[in-house]
């Protein structure tokens, strides 16, 4: 009896539907488990797709990136490779039956055998072990096939010389700070024989670079150096296939992105930060240039949203383009003939890893949302909305408990709307009030987006504006003018916490009633401001001008120089060195008198305050202006003198 009771229980628990479990809020944990996905690639047939996704390899401390493929309508999902290294950069050949893509394996070319370089393997579509393409002695990066599917591209910058080799054996590691790069160029690798070929060489870096439909033509950026610095003086270049027959296109002082020639080849078509004249500090704006040579034009001067990304049409007769339109960022085409754009898409969300169905007719994207960190989508002219491809993160929401997102706007101080992603706290009551953290963007370019948070804004309350600087990144024009004047309390959040402002270059904190902060012993009313890489040198002057210190308070506290490597973050840890004799501070300060400017630069050799005396008429000035730069927690005070930019 008591057997049978036990099994009719058993049945009636099987029968019951198990209760949904609760959602809990995410974890630190939780946030970096999360598989990230990224570069989806269509075949060429349109059939399937493949993206890569990387997942935590916590023994390892990094995370480790595998190839994906899927079918474009969401089925069959298998992991095509399982390194230990990890791969990226997938790309179908033209006829879609091989995948190169990019992995990691001592190269037998380097000194030893043992130095890991990035090298080109292939994969068969139907499944098989990879095969090393390459055995180059650098890195290899930007991998792409050419139109016939006989050779790869690819860029790889210069080995290292004999004489560096010798002296890398004897440990001369002994260099000039930012002067042992190497320069970038392209190179060329067949199929069949493994063959490399260098196509161009040089004392410059080929930094980008991408082939013409029918295989005849490159487009190249071309800068001085690989250095960040020298973006700004990259130019566009076109030659043939074998390297040969160079034109400069450009010649300006911007940095050129997203360049692609036309079907045709007839012209080429690249983004850049510049108006018609080719000044910078603008939004990103579209140009073409005839491919022979000759003056670049802007195709939209009057559009008010930046150009993130643009691609030919496969006729040539108009241009898709991948743009930002505040707090989310939506396709458009532009027709040539009429030069009216037309958006495609819209919603709260961003779209990144943008690329083209071989057929022109079909967008492929990451999409990223309040509730979904980011799956791949297709969008196509006959679809309403883009359709998911991959369902991989639809846990996230499901399991776990995420804030509320959405979009704000107000009006600025003369009456320009200004827009902020306004992020509520876990549990938000309707009507109760919050401490509100403001979290500025800075600018001057791009826009915090609608988008799955991380760990750092999760919790809420977070307010974002759009402040991307004085032409607007955003597409809003001036927006950081606004952003501090007339914002708004929204559903009992109090807008508290300081604030960067942006005009003409300036940086004047806002009012903030929270982190209003008073030094305990010098008695110092500021204002902190959020601005980093400030120099170490002790910058005290004006605040300690106005108050008359004597030479026992200041000896108190650490006088340096700023030391290579640091930045006012050491500030806490530096208030520990040695009080300094007075001796040294009364030395120091005449020497520095002569030394500093009114107008010098915060990272001068400046070493110590006016001391005790009346402040210069720029700093007074300064102060007027509320330009106190910045405070840390103790006694040392930063103070900037002149205009900076973020």
């Amino acid at each position: 009896m008591s057997r049978l009771k036990i099994s009719l229980l058993a049945l009636l628990a099987l029968a019951v539907p198990l209760q949904a479990q609760p959602r809990r809020p995410m974890t630190l944990i939780d946030m970096i488990e999360a598989p990230q996905l990224s570069d989806p690639q269509v075949s060429p047939d349109g059939k399937q797709v493949l993206f890569v996704m990387s997942k935590p390899d916590w023994k390892a401390n990094t995370r480790i990136s595998h190839i994906w493929r899927v079918n474009a309508d969401g089925s069959g999902l298998v992991q095509m490779t399982n390194g230990v290294k990890g791969e990226s950069s997938p790309h179908w050949s033209p006829d879609g039956k091989l995948i190169a893509l990019l992995g990691r394996k001592p190269s037998s070319s380097a000194e030893g055998g043992s130095e890991e370089t990035t090298q080109i393997y292939l994969i068969h579509n139907n499944g098989g072990e990879a095969e090393q393409l390459t055995e180059h002695s650098t890195a290899v990066s930007s991998i792409n096939w050419s139109p016939d599917g006989e050779s790869l591209y690819f860029l790889s910058s210069d080995p290292k010389t004999e004489e560096e080799k010798k002296r890398d054996k004897q440990k001369d590691d002994v260099y000039a700070f930012d002067e042992d790069y190497k320069q970038t160029h392209l190179w060329r690798v067949r199929i069949a024989g493994k063959g490399e070929k260098k196509l161009t060489d040089g004392n410059f870096s080929d930094t980008a670079y991408s082939l013409s439909r029918d295989g005849k033509k490159i487009v190249l950026s071309r800068a001085p150096t690989p250095r960040f610095g020298d973006s700004d003086q990259s130019e566009v270049f076109v030659t043939d296939a074998s390297g040969a027959g160079e034109i400069q296109l450009t010649h300006n002082r911007v940095a050129e992105s997203n360049i692609e020639i036309s079907p045709d080849n007839s012209q080429v078509l690249f983004t850049a930060g510049a108006n018609r004249k080719f000044e910078t500090y603008y939004n990103s704006n579209l140009f073409v240039v005839p491919s022979g040579g000759g003056e670049a034009r802007l195709l939209l001067p009057d559009f008010p949203y930046g150009v993130d990304d643009a691609r030919w049409s496969r006729d040539g007769r108009s241009v898709f383009m991948l743009c930002n339109m505040g707090v989310h960022n939506e396709l458009h085409q532009l027709d040539l003939d009429s030069r009216t754009p037309k958006q495609l898409t819209d919603g709260a969300h961003a779209l990144g890893s943008w690329s083209l169905f071989e057929s022109g007719s079909r967008h492929l994207f990451i999409l990223n949302e309040p509730q979904n960190p980011g799956e791949v989508y297709v969008w196509g002219p006959d679809m309403s909305a883009p359709a998911p491809v991959t369902r991989i993160l639809e846990y996230v929401a499901r399991d776990f408990e995420l804030p509320r997102v959405e979009k704000i706007q107000w009006k600025g101080a003369d009456g320009v709307i200004v827009e902020g992603v306004l992020t509520y706290p876990l549990g938000y009551q309707e009507g109760k009030r919050y401490p509100l953290v403001v979290d500025t963007h800075g600018g001057p370019q791009s826009s915090d987006k609608l988008v799955f948070g991380s760990w750092s804004r999760y919790g809420g309350p977070l307010f974002q504006p759009s402040a991307p600087g004085r032409h607007g990144g955003s597409g809003l024009p001036d927006p950081a003018r606004h952003c501090g004047s007339g914002a708004p309390r929204k559903n009992g959040m109090e807008r508290r916490g300081t604030h960067d402002q942006q005009d003409d270059h300036l940086h004047r904190p806002v009012q903030s009633g929270v982190f209003r902060s008073r030094s305990g012993q010098l008695d110092i009313d500021v204002r902190p401001e959020r601005c980093p890489k400030l120099s170490n040198a002790l910058v005290r002057r004006d605040a300690l001008a106005e108050r008359c210190a004597d030479f026992r308070v200041l000896g108190q506290f650490p006088v340096e120089g700023r030391m290579e490597g640091q930045d006012s973050y050491d500030l806490p840890g530096r208030g520990k060195r040695p009080a300094r004799p007075d001796a040294s501070v009364r030395r120091d300060a005449p020497r520095v008198e002569n030394q500093r400017g009114p107008y010098a630069s915060l990272r001068g050799p400046a070493r110590t305050p006016r001391l005790g005396r009346a402040a210069s008429p720029a700093v007074q000035n300064e102060r007027r202006a509320g330009m106190v730069r910045e405070v840390r927690h103790g006694p040392v005070v930063h103070v900037g003198e002149g205009p900076r930019r973020s």
